[in-house]
């Protein structure tokens, strides 16, 4: 480290040779040094530790000597810090906590720079966290050069979810629900993928798919590329695609702008409108969630929003259409909560939805009820131009991945009496596989009628639990 920190140490000292002892107060710290000839090697010894912490270009300048003891023989010599320009490193090795080299991301890690225990995001989910960050010599010579090692550890989860529901809404009864695949550091990456197939009836059914590539090589950007296709029953089929610019995996926030194109085609003699649509669209996410799938405290923030004008034949040319999202979740654990291993959970979603010189209809609307909105309640029971709905948790957590909870959902969706449902639910390790069961009941529902809602996740990566 003595060839990082000599580039950067700038010192005039002249201390007198009488002087007995010599103080050094630094901006964090006193040292002491026994003579003038001792002053250089500490402050050097000093550069080198704070440098091998990831503070290169750290200079110590001196500011001010005074001189302390009744015969005047300390001398106190005080110094500042200042920052230098430092150039780029020589080398760049990424290796996980085996000592296994990761390629592709020297490119990344080269203009993101995380620091130590900051996590490197797969579509804004954690895929890496950086574990170690240290520096080495490159060179030998009055010019030496240097070079960074990067030790990152897989926190990813690579898994396979099936969200169901049993319902007898008609008196036949049927699981309806959603299976989803999703891959975070697809390829060792940091590339994600997910699939989303989602079924409501014969006729009612929704596919996802997102793709996204966390370094561009053009511009110091990632992208997203989605589509989404929605069919309900013989009512409407509306099909949306989005190309999106996002930030890099490194930064607090995954924040993605981008331009979508979406299409309704209102089928059979159903009473609605056709329309295309050019769209701005925009998305913010942050998680600081300690682990997967049983977090004991941080939060998630999930802000999705587009608007664009409409295209149709009986749209007047200036007809727009503005739709939002927004989940929130806070978990935590304060004061006899954490004593009793209890944990409360607090989530928030809200959805909404707004035209200019047009009424949205049904198929504008958000969707609420089931499984991952409102428990109780049929899937997508519901359909409101907006609405926000409150899930609350008490969670004792029995294990790393497992916990019993009791819950409280309700809503106020527009043009609806308030809506509630209260029940209680379970997670249980099964396996490799994580099951949930949860059993809700709506204050209109008798003991028999409650619903029961089902989750069985597969999770075949290295997963959260490990950190």
């Amino acid at each position: 480290m003595k060839s990082i920190t000599a580039l950067a140490l700038v010192l005039s000292l002249a201390s007198p040779s009488s002087a007995r002892q010599i103080r050094l107060v630094l901006p964090d710290t006193t040292l002491n040094a026994v003579s003038g000839a001792a002053v250089k090697p500490i402050l050097e010894s000093e550069l080198a530790r704070r440098a091998a912490a990831g503070r290169l270009g750290l200079v110590f300048v001196l500011e001010g000597r005074t001189h302390d003891g009744a015969d005047g023989s300390e001398t106190i010599l005080r110094f500042g810090a200042a920052q230098r320009p430092v150039p780029p490193a020589d080398t760049l090795i990424v290796a996980d906590t085996s000592g296994r080299a990761i390629r592709g991301l020297e490119r990344l890690l080269r203009t993101v720079d995380p620091i130590r225990q900051a996590h490197l995001t797969s579509n804004g989910r954690a895929g890496y966290v950086v574990q170690r960050k240290s520096y080495f010599s490159t060179s030998t010579g009055a010019d030496q050069g240097y070079g960074v090692l990067y030790q990152l550890k897989d926190i990813s989860t690579a898994r396979i979810q099936v969200l169901g529901a049993y319902e007898n809404a008609s008196g036949k009864g049927q699981w309806v629900g959603e299976l989803s695949l999703e891959l975070p550091n697809l390829l060792g990456s940091l590339r994600y993928l997910r699939v989303e197939l989602r079924r409501l009836s014969t006729a009612t059914q929704q596919l996802g798919l997102t793709y996204a590539e966390p370094y561009l090589a053009i511009f110091p950007v990632g992208g997203r590329v989605s589509f989404s296709q929605d069919t309900r029953d013989s009512i409407y089929v509306q099909r949306d695609l989005k190309v999106q610019l996002t930030s890099l995996p490194g930064q607090p926030w995954n924040v993605a702008l981008g331009i979508g194109r979406r299409e309704l085609q209102v089928t059979g003699g159903a009473a609605g409108q056709s329309y295309r649509s050019s769209t701005i669209n925009l998305a913010l996410f942050r998680s600081t969630l300690d682990r997967y799938p049983n977090p004991g405290r941080g939060y998630q923030l999930d802000l999705e929003s587009e608007t664009g004008t409409l295209d149709g034949p009986q749209l007047p040319p200036d007809a727009a259409l503005s739709r939002a999202r927004l989940r929130g979740l806070l978990v935590a654990s304060p004061g006899w909560l954490g004593r009793l291993n209890l944990v409360w959970a607090q989530e928030v979603l809200a959805l909404g939805t707004a035209g200019h010189r047009y009424d949205p209809q049904a198929a504008d609307f958000g969707r609420f009820g089931g499984s991952a909105s409102l428990r109780g309640y049929r899937e997508d029971q519901f359909a409101a131009v907006w609405g926000v709905v409150s899930r609350s948790e008490l969670r004792y957590r029995s294990g790393p991945t497992s916990r019993l909870h009791l819950f409280i959902d309700s809503a106020r969706l527009a043009g609806l009496e308030p809506l509630l449902a209260a029940g209680a639910g379970l997670v249980v390790a099964a396996g490799g596989n994580l099951i949930q069961v949860d059993f809700a009941w709506t204050r209109h529902d008798r003991w028999q009628e409650g619903k029961v809602h089902f989750r069985l996740t597969n999770p075949f990566g290295q997963g959260l639990a490990g950190l």
